[in-house]
């Protein structure tokens, strides 16, 4: 399944201090502002003032441990009001989620019921010699 039908402009392949203070400087100029709303309901609401690491940090963060390409999703936890756990909520089979940033877009997923357990072979005995 997609992520959605935006893209960062940022050249994540090169993932290096100078794409890492780019990043930090359009966010700043901008204070996108982040909404979280299950079902239609706001749960959490702040700006990319809000965040504990600019994306510029995270950006760099991440790609000291792995390659990052472009169109990369690095999710980078909750805004405003927090998460779920922290409201004293949580998500269940159906419900929708949905993520927006203000001049990027609004994803949208819904929850799926989760799968069945898989086959797991049963325990034996080992041979004795």
């Amino acid at each position: 399944m997609g992520s959605g039908p935006f893209r960062s402009g940022l050249r994540l392949s090169q993932a290096s201090r100078r794409d890492a203070e780019h990043a930090a400087r359009v966010v700043s100029r901008h204070l996108l502002e982040m909404i979280a709303r299950v079902n239609g309901e706001e749960w959490s609401r702040g700006t990319t003032a809000d965040m504990m690491w600019s994306p510029g940090e995270i950006i760099a963060y991440v790609s000291q441990f792995e390659p990052t390409v472009p169109g990369e999703v690095i999710g980078s936890g909750t805004v405003g009001g927090g998460s779920g756990s922290d409201l004293g909520r949580r998500l269940a089979p159906g419900d929708e989620v949905e993520l927006e940033v203000t001049g990027l877009g609004r994803l949208r997923n819904r929850l799926a019921n989760p799968q069945a357990a898989r086959w797991w072979p049963e325990s034996r005995e080992r041979p004795q010699d």
